[in-house]
């Protein structure tokens, strides 16, 4: 393809909207690579023809058997090794191995059998690890990253790793994908073909296919060799290594382009360190959101997230993410915490704002870092913000107030039970109490208070008497404004049930007349019961049964009118209507 051809054909593709420029490479850039890939046969997966795995399926055998058939599973099983195509099709399939064969002894044995896997000549099938590398098989690096979730945090380093990356990415995604894939590149490449008939003919590429087609150059697929040699499993090896090689230099020459355009905001998010300021900026952001509501329960909010990020962001010149914000939190809490647990007992201690540091006299430091060693580093260590996190973090601490073992409980019943007997004492006082004269009493006169009790009891002062009574006088308040309450509650729940029992007649009322509007249905043997009734002859019942049911306006005339008689006359009126 000649240069005006190709910024032609680019010039096209960028009109019709479909292509366009990305962040990664212009629409000149991804055509161009396109056509590398056509032209230097750089296939895309289709030397690869499938996946081939052994799957353990339980079965039962006998107790003679049994040994043979429990492998990993502790149950007995059958080890099936089965390929199957990217369309989703089993292509081979050998059941019946005992539940302890390897998949390595099964694939060798399906290879070698009468009815053996054939692997066409060039192609290869993807196996996990518990299969040998052979040139049919490809099997990813042992010792190597494998999974997916492998790399979520880091990306791979070399080849073997972005080798079973890619390995891992086909097993999973490659069933959904992969004929469409093909099917597109080859509408692709006829699109080309036409357009390049039209701008830019190659006559000497003419030449070449209609040469190639006379010699009857065509490939033809041949079996797999199933010699399990030393020369094969290099052969494999090699084909693997080229495979990883090609993959690695693909992916480091994307990566490198890629870093090179990474802003410098980017850059920072990701590799960024927090200073006290910064600390000090976000824990104030949080207070904020905090007094704002966006804290329910504890938890902060999406909106409390989204805020902080949004602030910090604008405050410190580079993206903040939501994940850096957490991560943040998450280590001052655990600073908090720290320094919280073992302080907040300790008397003398002060957090002095301008140090950062917990400050006491040293003969109070001794016995705290030989009683607790990690106490030690706090001594030299400042802790900025405290008070800030003391407001954000000090009620989320547990402090094990609702804990109480066997003996705490023991022991709380006898307090219990102890005051209750203390307050009984007091309140039997009162069986010989006798109230002052208030007529007699004066500013002059102290009242006289008389309170005999039982050799057992104490006795009583009236400081004791006009305590109690008090309390009483407000225990009886509580309980008059619980029973106005009850009361109050009870005339609300007779209104309710009165409006609900009138709901209830209306509805029934409404269901009345809906039942009266309704048509009625009448089943096959009301039907044939009344038939009967009515005196219809018996080689007659049927064909007036049909008549009545095929059409149901007849059927409510006939019950509509009043006597048998002439339900018998309307009946054989309406069916020999025709004959008449």
């Amino acid at each position: 393809m000649g240069p005006y051809a190709f910024a032609k054909l680019c010039e096209i593709l960028r009109g019709t909207g479909r292509l366009k420029d990305n962040r990664n490479a212009s629409v000149e850039e991804q055509v161009a690579k396109f056509l590398y890939i056509l032209a230097h046969n750089e296939r895309i997966r289709t030397d690869c023809v499938g996946a081939i795995n052994g799957t353990h399926i339980r079965v039962k055998v006998s107790v003679i058997d049994a040994p043979r058939y429990r492998g990993r599973k502790e149950y007995t099983t059958q080890n099936v090794l089965a390929a199957c195509d990217f369309d989703m099709r089993f292509t081979y399939v050998l059941p019946g191995w005992e539940g302890t064969a390897s998949n390595s002894r099964i694939i060798k044995k399906a290879l070698s059998r009468e009815d053996k896997l054939i692997i066409p000549r060039g192609k290869y099938y993807l196996v996990d690890a518990g299969f040998m590398q052979r040139s049919g098989l490809m099997a990813p690096y042992r010792g190597v990253r494998y999974h997916l979730k492998e790399y979520s945090a880091r990306g791979p380093e070399n080849a073997e790793e972005i080798f079973n990356h890619r390995h891992s990415s086909l097993r999973n995604v490659i069933e959904r994908r992969f004929v469409d894939t093909v099917t597109e590149i080859i509408l692709a490449c006829c699109i080309l073909h036409n357009y390049l008939m039209g701008v830019d003919p190659d006559e000497r590429l003419n030449v070449e296919v209609d040469q190639d087609i006379s010699n009857g150059d065509i490939y033809n697929e041949a079996r797999n060799s199933t010699n399990d040699s030393d020369a094969d499993a290099r052969r494999g090896a090699i084909l693997r290594i080229s495979i990883a090689t090609r993959m690695w230099n693909d992916y480091s020459l994307k990566m490198s382009k890629t870093l090179k355009k990474r802003t410098d905001s980017e850059a920072k998010a990701s590799n960024m360190r927090w200073i006290d300021d910064m600390d000090g900026f976000l824990l104030n952001v949080m207070l904020e959101e905090q007094n704002n509501g966006n804290r329910p329960n504890g938890t902060w909010s999406s909106h409390a997230y989204a805020n902080m990020s949004k602030k910090c962001s604008t405050e410190f010149g580079y993206a903040i993410e939501k994940g850096n914000i957490k991560n943040r939190i998450k280590t001052l809490k655990g600073t908090f915490n720290s320094c919280h647990d073992l302080f907040k007992n300790m008397s003398g201690f002060a957090w002095n704002p301008i140090t950062g540091l917990f400050e006491v006299e040293d003969e109070v430091w001794e016995p705290l870092i030989e009683a607790n060693p990690n106490a030690k580093k706090w001594k030299r260590t400042p802790i900025q913000h405290y008070e800030k996190m003391f407001n954000l973090f000090s009620e989320d601490r547990a402090n094990g107030e609702g804990s109480k073992g066997a003996k705490e409980k023991v022991r709380r019943w006898e307090k219990v039970r102890d005051d209750s007997v203390y307050l009984e004492e007091n309140f039997d006082c009162f069986d010989e109490f006798s109230m002052p004269n208030v007529e007699s009493y004066s500013p002059m006169v102290s009242p006289s208070y008389s309170c005999e009790t039982s050799s057992k009891k104490a006795k009583k002062t009236p400081q004791m008497v006009e305590m109690l009574e008090k309390k009483m006088e407000i225990f009886q308040s509580g309980i008059d404004n619980v029973a106005a309450s009850i009361r109050q509650g009870n005339e609300i729940a007779k209104e309710g049930l009165a409006i609900m029992v009138q709901g209830h007649e209306i509805a029934k009322e409404g269901l009345a007349i809906m039942e009266k509007g309704r048509p009625r249905c009448y089943s096959e043997d009301e039907v044939f019961s009344e038939l009967v009734k009515i005196g219809i002859p018996t080689e007659t019942q049927l064909d007036a049964m049909l008549f009545l049911i095929k059409v149901p306006a007849i059927m409510r005339e006939f019950f509509g009118v009043p006597t048998s008689e002439l339900r018998r006359q309307i009946l054989l009126k309406m069916m020999y209507a025709k004959d008449l």
